[in-house]
């Protein structure tokens, strides 16, 4: 045998072997998926025929124009989103006579990421507090959906709430869009937001070749955190211009500033991005509003003093800066508008005990917060107007 066929067949008989072995681990890793793999690790590194074989559905569907809305009819252990694709339960879509309609806007923390079970968001414990003070005609709606910046609320606003004839919305939101300010260039902060996310039809819905191999998916979840129910990857891709997200990682990790933020500092992209479309956001959310004949409560947002000191000195600062543009916008709009405004950062309990983490809050914290709101809602008297 001369020395090319001694190689060639080594070669063979390597590629062979490492097919070999592939086979066995992809057999081994559909066994595990589909037989031992806990619930939690079953949906990390499930395929979507396998999650649908399961019984279980995705909690986000594809929107043209939002990216993503809750799916309608998605439940989850206690957690459940209605045919709507609003967190609770199901109501009729016309509000029938002698309903006074709250509907609650915002993101993840007025979703109510921090809780499980539906019934533990604040707006479901809205309506329950309301009702026990007399207010039993009152119907609380969750409308928030977890990610979502003042543009994105806008056009919640528009395309799915206005139809529901609600008689007041509650606004609970700004985290957010501090993220979504995070731009660079700063000629890539634009009205259309397009600096922070791509448009909807350009998020992947996989996680490419990868994907379709039980072996492939498990390693994917493990080191690179992808699974097909990541709901940043398949419904809200981010732009190359937007460093939140290494901003938030170094913030977490207390290494801020690194790597791109020793040439550009946050706190100068920040100045070099006001907040200009989030008031312009918030400013015609309020003005279709009240033009409809819907009144409109504005609200601060709380964070937990002694989680965000968890975080990095420099990094925490740039987001209470951030936050605190956002909340005094929020005051002037109302005082422009004449709408209500509510405070809640200033009265809301500072203890570790109501968070999950510095801005979503527990079953306590949502209580605590449904509490405040009804307390601020009958005493000012907005729902006798």
């Amino acid at each position: 045998m001369t020395n090319v066929e001694n190689f060639l067949v080594k070669t063979t008989l390597t590629v062979v072997g490492i097919l070999t072995a592939l086979c066995l681990a992809e057999v081994g890793a559909k066994i595990y998926v589909e037989k031992f793999a806990a619930p939690h690790n079953f949906e990390r590194f499930a395929s979507a025929a396998q999650l649908k074989a399961a019984g279980y559905s995705a909690g986000a569907k594809a929107h043209r124009y939002l990216g993503f809305i809750p799916a309608p009819g998605y439940t989850k252990g206690q957690n459940r989103h209605n045919q709507m694709g609003f967190r609770g339960a199901d109501f009729p879509r016309e509000k029938p006579a002698g309903e006074y309609r709250i509907v609650c806007l915002g993101a993840s923390t007025t979703y109510g990421t921090g809780v499980n079970d539906y019934r533990h968001s604040y707006p479901y414990l809205l309506q329950e507090i309301l009702a026990n003070n007399g207010y039993d005609q009152v119907r609380v709606i969750n409308a928030g959906v977890m990610a979502y910046t003042s543009w994105e609320i806008l056009l919640n606003f528009q395309l799915r709430v206005m139809e529901l004839q609600p008689d007041l919305v509650i606004l609970y939101l700004g985290i957010n869009d501090v993220d979504a300010r995070l731009v660079w260039p700063e000629s890539a902060y634009k009205g259309d937001n397009s600096g922070y996310l791509l448009a909807p039809g350009m998020a992947r819905h996989t996680t490419g070749l990868f994907a379709h191999f039980n072996l492939g998916r498990v390693f994917l979840a493990k080191w690179y955190g992808y699974t097909l129910n990541d709901l940043g990857r398949n419904y809200t891709l981010t732009s190359g211009s937007y460093r939140g997200d290494e901003f938030k990682r170094q913030t977490f990790e207390h290494t801020y500033p690194d790597g791109f933020f020793l040439q550009i500092p946050a706190e100068k992209i920040l100045k070099s991005n006001p907040p200009v479309f989030f008031q312009r956001n918030i400013d015609h959310l309020t003005g279709l509003a009240t033009n409809q004949g819907i009144d409109v409560l504005l609200t601060s947002l709380a964070l937990c003093p002694a989680k965000m000191d968890q975080l990095d000195p420099e990094g925490k600062q740039i987001i209470l800066d951030g936050l605190r543009e956002h909340h005094r916008i929020l005051k002037a709009i109302s005082e422009e508008r004449q709408v209500h405004f509510f405070d809640l950062a200033a009265v809301f309990p500072a203890e570790e005990k109501y968070y999950r983490d510095p801005a979503h809050l527990n079953k306590d914290g949502n209580l605590r917060k449904a509490s405040l709101m009804a307390e601020f809602l009958i005493s000012s008297r907005v729902l006798d107007q």
